[in-house]
């Protein structure tokens, strides 16, 4: 530090954290004696790495004065530039000509560098490299240095680096992790969103990772693709059946009929052209300044043809400036802002023709499981019995729900008479009427109320999508399971309905008045507590209740902005919000205008309201007998009849 020109006083405060270090340790539930420090500071002190920035500054330095001593030569592609190392947080690439001389030049500067820091290199983990160096200089180099001697290609940073073109053998390490990936047990038990999903974060950034340092050939593309598509159709990476959808299809924009996975042939050209940007336009960068100094040399890049010695990820580069013209009037503007948007860019390149029914799923609040249904529905691909007929998998094409038309997509959803009763309830749920048809007619219905970002547009979209679902579901467990047809399935599609809209703080509001305005609409039986009715959440609470049968518009009465529940014979609550409390998303109960709890805690001021009137009966005198704890829980019981007796076992349905 003191070469580096600090001043003695800071010198002398970075002394004095570095040696005054001490640690303490827990050993069979005892503290230790404070053990001293040897090694300075731990890895994770904050201090650490600013230290570490001055220690590889000093050897930066070190590097600078070794190269003006004579009889030092740099290496071929590094003279222009003198460049001599290269750091990367503690890792450190040497280069230099490939004699004796300039080797012990640079050992005797990193072994002064080593005596004054203490950072000293680990021969075993340290490798030399050599170009067209021969076999004795190399044996005289691995004995100064102590270096094994490395091969390329070697993995660094999670890909490999060569001096060559990379083949597809060595892309293999990123098949194999997306397949690892795949293959994981949690995988298999996704749904078709889910697994969607997991390409989209997981696996599609692996694959960009590797995208940004090299280009992808066709054939390693093609192959990510094929796992992709297995995948997400099947769960599994080897092939069982056909896609339902072409995979260039599932990886359009959703505005073009796809479900918004990457196009990695698209995005593999964005990546060049992102390295093309970086060439033309950032000229700070070390990596660009040696492009300059080595290929270049002063001519444009745009321009320039490169010569057969140029290094294979440089043609690929410059082979993509034919993908500028597509692009110009994108080119200048951001050229103009100084910025590269790799999203734009992508854009531009996929085909931009849209579908009429995508405005159905942006931003649609039902489950992704039931937007996927939807979406296979309109690209007319569910395997309804009379597609399944065409493609000689079954004989028989009657509707699994009447029994009596075929079905089709549309007589499924739409023109099938217990289809119609779901419908029409959902419907009138909703305050609509409303005559069903087709599809086709069906769906120009649907988009023409669903235009815009009003309550209604956002509650009928997610009615339509859970609606959709839930008809499909039951389908499939009358024929798959061999189910009979459940008289459920509406009370089941609003309970998801009310569930995912309360999550929306702009509809929540609606969707507390649909509640109100339904008979129908069971306080205690419908699921609208997260996934749980509040008879199952709060049992004790539901025996206390006046009447257990009572629906939401029968319990409470609107006051002011809030809507006040009188279920209870003790006191009113309010639904207020949905709040996030430590991750979770709880309802939130108001006892009083000026005091707020969480259900668990409004769950513990009701149940001790009812203790209270237990306690007047004389419950309170039991515990203060002398009397043995099981005499005390044998009271309570008998007090709130909650003994095991007959009458309550056949109310419980136990005998």
């Amino acid at each position: 530090m003191k070469e580096l020109g600090f001043p003695c006083t800071f010198i002398k405060w970075i002394m004095n954290l570095v040696t005054s270090v001490s640690y303490i340790f827990k050993v069979n539930g005892k503290i230790t004696a404070p053990v001293q420090a040897k090694r300075g500071i731990r890895q994770g002190d904050p201090v650490s790495p600013l230290l570490f920035v001055i220690m590889i500054e000093y050897l930066n330095r070190c590097m600078l004065k070794m190269q003006k001593t004579q009889g030092f030569s740099h290496h071929a592609k590094c003279r222009n530039l003198a460049l001599t190392n290269l750091a990367f947080a503690d890792d450190i690439l040497l280069f230099c000509r490939g004699d004796v001389t300039s080797i012990d030049l640079m050992m005797k500067a990193f072994n002064k560098f080593s005596d004054s820091t203490g950072l000293i290199f680990n021969p075993r983990k340290c490798k030399v490299f050599f170009g067209s160096v021969d076999e004795d200089s190399k044996k005289t180099i691995r004995c100064a240095t102590g270096f094994d001697e490395g091969r390329f290609p070697v993995k660094y940073l999670g890909v490999p680096l060569s001096s060559k073109r990379l083949g597809i053998i060595h892309y293999l390490p990123l098949i194999d992790k997306i397949t690892a990936r795949i293959r994981h047990w949690s995988s298999k038990l996704l749904s078709y969103a889910g697994r969607i999903q997991l390409i989209k974060s997981v696996i599609g950034a692996i694959t960009q990772y590797w995208m940004l340092n090299f280009p992808l050939p066709k054939a390693v593309i093609k192959r990510i693709d094929s796992i992709c598509r297995i995948f997400v159709w099947t769960g599994k990476t080897d092939v069982s059946r056909k896609s339902p959808v072409a995979w260039s299809k599932v990886c359009s924009p959703i505005k073009q009929g796809g479900l918004g996975l990457m196009n990695l042939t698209i995005w593999n050209k964005v990546t060049l052209l992102k390295c093309l940007w970086n060439i033309c336009k950032k000229s700070d960068n070390l990596w660009i300044q040696w492009i300059h100094k080595v290929y270049l040399k002063g001519r444009d890049v745009l321009d320039v043809e490169l010569g057969s010695n140029s290094t294979w990820i440089i043609k690929k580069i410059l082979k993509c400036k034919s993908l500028i013209d597509p692009i110009r009037q994108l080119w200048n503007s951001m050229s103009n802002e100084g910025k590269f948007c790799m999203r734009k860019v992508y854009n531009c390149l996929v085909d931009n023709v849209n579908v009429p029914w995508f405005s159905l799923l942006m931003h649609n609040l039902a489950r992704p499981r039931a937007c996927i249904t939807v979406w296979m529905l309109c690209h007319n691909h569910l395997p309804t019995k009379d597609r399944l007929y065409r493609f000689g998998i079954i004989g028989n094409t009657v509707c699994s729900l009447c029994g009596v038309a075929e079905e089709s997509a549309s007589h499924l959803f739409f023109l099938c008479s217990k289809t119609e009763e779901i419908w029409i309830g959902i419907l009138h749920w909703l305050g609509m009427h409303h005559t069903l048809q087709g599809w086709d007619h069906e769906l120009q219905w649907i988009l023409a109320n669903t235009k815009g970002k009003g309550w209604r547009a956002r509650i009928l979209k997610l009615a339509v999508a859970e609606t959709i679902h839930g008809i499909w579901l039951l389908r499939n467990s009358i024929v798959f399971n061999n189910d009979m047809y459940r008289n459920n399935t509406k009370e089941n599609i609003i309970d998801n309905i009310v569930y995912r809209g309360w999550r929306n703080w702009k509809i929540r509001l609606h969707i507390t008045n649909l509640m109100v305005a339904q008979c129908s609409t069971s306080f205690w039986h419908n699921r609208w507590l997260r996934n749980q009715s509040l008879k199952e959440a709060f049992s004790e609470v539901y025996d206390y209740a006046e009447n257990p049968l009572c629906s939401v518009a029968e319990s409470g009465s609107w006051n002011g902005q809030n809507w006040s529940w009188s279920v209870l014979s003790d006191g009113v609550f309010h639904v207020e919000d949905v709040r996030s409390q430590e991750g979770n998303n709880e309802f939130q109960w108001v006892i009083a205008a000026d005091e707020q709890f969480f259900v668990k805690s409004c769950y513990e001021v009701i149940t001790q309201s009812f203790a209270s009137l237990l306690w007047t009966k004389g419950v309170g005198i039991l515990w203060d007998l002398k009397v043995p704890s099981i005499i005390h829980i044998f009271g309570w019981r008998l007090f709130i009849d909650r003994l095991p007796t007959r009458d309550q076992l056949v109310k419980r349905g136990v005998v």
